[in-house]
Order: C-alpha cells, then structure tokens, then sequence
C-alpha cells in the first residue's frame, strides 16, 4: 500500500512540474500574431490556446482577445470582450471559500485571476477609448464614470497606494470626450481635476506632461469666463499658452491617439528559503521592460508638422505599482503557505515513508511557481495629440512613430467637430 502511495504521490508531482509553464510563453505566439498585424490569426490562436478552454483564465482570454479586436479596429467587438472581463471579475470579488483554499495550498496560478489593479482601471479606459473611436461618446463617458467608481472601491479597500488614489488621464479624456459634446462647464470640472492630480503626483510628473491638460483648461477657462480658474493657471504656468476657443470651433478637430509598445511581462524571481531539515522555493513574479524604440510619434496634417505626440498614461509604471502594492500581502500569504507544505512533508514522512516526504518536499518546490498571468497585449503608453483641421475639407493624418512604417488616415470633419483616430506600435 505505501509502495503504491508513494507511485501516486510522484506520478502527481511529475504532472504539476509539467503544467508550471509561465503564462508569458504560454501567450507568446498569440502576441506575436498581434504585433505582426495579423489578427484574424491572433485571434484563431487565442481561440485554440488553453485560455479560451480554463475557467480560471477567462478574465484574461477576454481581456487579450478584446485588445487583439480593437487593436484592428473592431470596436463594438472588442468592447463586448471587456464586458465580459469586467463582468467576470465582479462576479470574482466573492470567490468561492473553496477555491480560495485550493490557490493557497498549491499556489496564486491554479486560482481564478481577477486581474491587476492597473488592468481593472484600464479595461473602462480602454472601452472609453474604443466607444469614442466608434463615435459613441454617451458610451465612452459612461465607461470613465465606471473608473471613478472602481477608484474608490480600490481605495475605500486599502488595496491601492497614492498612484492608484485617483487616475489624470481618465479625467483628461473625459474632458476631451465632453469637449467634442460642446459641454463645455463638464469639460472644465475634468481638466481642473486633471491638473490638479498630475500637480500633486509626483511620478505623474516625472514622466507625464500637463501641458495638454492646462492649454485645454486655460482656453475653456478664458471662453466661459472663468477668471478664478485663468488667475491660478496664469500663476502656476506663466509660459503656456493657447488657441482662442471660437478660432478653434470654426474647424474640425482630430484627437491622435498613439499607443506604444508593450506593457512589461511578467517573469518569476525565485529564492530558496530553508524551512528545519528541507527546503521551499519561494517565488515572487516581477514585471520585466519590454524593449522597443518608438517612444512617440511625429504628426502631420498633409505634409505640415503638427507637433509631437504627448504621454499622458504610462502603462508600464502602472504595471510596476500595482505589483508593488500589494508585495507585503504576497509575502504574508506566501510565508504562510509554505508553513503548510511544510507540515504536509513531515505529515508524508511519517505516514508513507521517507520517499513520499521526499516528493512532498519536492512537490513544494514545483508548485511554488510565481503567478505570471497578465494582460500582456497592453501598450507600454498611451500619448495623445490634438490636431485642428480645416472644416468641410478632406484631409491627411499622418501619425509617424520613431521606427517603423507611418500610418496614415484622411478625414473630414465639420466646424466644432471632434473625431479620434488611434495607431499602434510594438518595436
């Protein structure tokens, strides 16, 4: 009877030591397909992959499928697919007792994923953005208001640091969303909140401009006569100015939208902790910066410069955050799990032998693989532009990144007329 314990108790570990492939490459060809422009082949992989068949992968099957979709384009599509993520992830907030027991006592990638902070925020982000490129800006707004209130449900929890207290680029698109509804009072409340969230936060600062945010507040400020707003900008940003409102509204207007490379992937960092007469690996997954060299993209409005795109979301510090606010809980609930396993490879010992402790021994060490899931089709930063065009008239966009081959759209738009048009890049 041991004999055959000990066959079942290897036998076990040998299929948990095959099944530990990191997620990363398991989503590789997929990405690959993806960056290569070849979507309907992206999406037959997703469809042929392991996510679309594992239930504890269906958050992340939706969120890599809907990026795959809207990256070609296919709003409405890719839209349905984030739903169905966020759904998913509601529905996670009160996950069984029973498989909360099943993740810890072999490790976080056998459990339901719920998602990374930064990815909850982004899935309405992204939807705003996917609505509003659909030209449906009720939907699109409805989207960001749907980030407000996840907000503060992250916070009210504790579950987020101050990067994740309040998000400037959720506000700043609201007010270019309201802008292109001609509400012009909700526009100013969003840029206010904007600036007054990437003031305040330091890292926003170090990498993200306010530029964009104070010359939309300023003009909207000085059309509606808002001199309390005008006196503090004046102060605070004496050398920024902007376009008179009415000149701006006798033309159409263009609101590039350019999202560059790939969000850092996440990999396993491992340590061997000894626990008495054996030993444990501990694994903590960390996110790793995924090169590329297009860090922005030059604009022209047929062949007239317009300027340089602006980074107004760095996914990727998100990313970075978001995994480090949480890393004490991780260390607490990884400490305590391999208390357990321990206890499991005495309890072995002294029921089957030393053999079988020696497989649970062993079994602790493969199972305590980091979790490495993540939405890994994200763009590493989203940077918007705003170009003004003539009205009635067709023109051409040209959106140019640092390496690799321009895109190019023609667009006509009427006086007052907003219109978002977006371009991808991964190298």
């Amino acid at each position: 009877m041991k004999a055959r314990s000990r066959f079942i108790v290897l036998g076990t570990f040998s299929l948990l030591l095959f099944s530990c492939a990191s997620y990363t490459d398991k989503s590789k060809a997929v990405r690959a397909s993806l960056s290569a422009g070849l979507y309907d082949d992206a999406l037959e992989k997703i469809e042929k992959s392991d996510l679309a068949k594992t239930d504890r992968d269906k958050v992340l099957y939706h969120m890599e499928k809907g990026m795959i979709l809207y990256t070609a384009g296919r709003y409405a599509s890719a839209v349905k697919d984030w739903a169905k993520a966020s759904d998913r992830i509601e529905q996670l907030y009160t996950i069984s007792i029973s498989r909360q027991a099943s993740s810890f006592a072999m490790n976080d990638s056998y459990a339901d994923y719920e998602g990374e902070l930064h990815e909850k925020i982004l899935l309405p982000l992204m939807s705003a953005l996917a609505y509003f490129a659909n030209q449906e800006p009720d939907k699109a707004i409805v989207e960001i208001r749907r980030t407000y209130e996840l907000l503060k449900v992250i916070n009210a929890e504790g579950n987020s640091k101050n990067t994740f207290s309040r998000d400037a680029f959720s506000h700043y698109l609201s007010g270019l969303i309201y802008e292109s509804k001609h509400e012009w009072d909700s526009a100013i409340v969003e840029y206010r909140n904007a600036l007054e969230i990437g003031a305040s936060n330091k890292k926003w600062m170090e990498t993200l401009s306010l530029r964009p945010i104070v010359e939309s507040l300023g003009r909207l400020a000085e059309f509606r006569g808002r001199q309390d707003v005008l006196s503090n900008l004046k102060k605070s940003h004496p050398d920024v100015s902007w376009t008179k409102h009415q000149s701006l509204m006798e033309k159409g207007e263009v609101y590039v939208v350019y999202e560059a490379g790939k969000s850092p992937l996440k990999t396993p960092k491992d340590f061997v902790v000894p626990t008495g007469d054996t030993a444990v690996r501990i694994s903590f997954p960390v996110f790793k910066e995924s090169y590329y060299s297009s860090r922005g993209a030059e604009v022209f409005l047929d062949d007239k410069p317009m300027g340089r795109t602006v980074l107004v979301q760095d996914v990727g510090q998100l990313a970075q955050q978001a995994l480090n606010d949480r890393r004490f809980r991780d260390i607490v609930k990884l400490a305590a799990r391999v208390i357990v396993k321990d206890q499991a490879a005495r309890a072995a010992g002294r029921a089957l032998g030393p053999l079988a402790q020696i497989a649970t021994n062993v079994a602790g060490v493969v199972t305590e693989t980091a979790d490495t899931r993540s939405w890994t089709s994200l763009p590493d930063s989203i940077q918007i532009l705003r170009v003004p065009v003539p009205a009635h008239q067709e023109v051409r966009i040209r959106i140019r990144p640092d390496s690799g081959n321009p895109v190019e759209f023609k667009i006509r738009a009427r006086p007052g007329e907003k219109k978002l048009i977006r371009a991808r890049t991964f190298d």
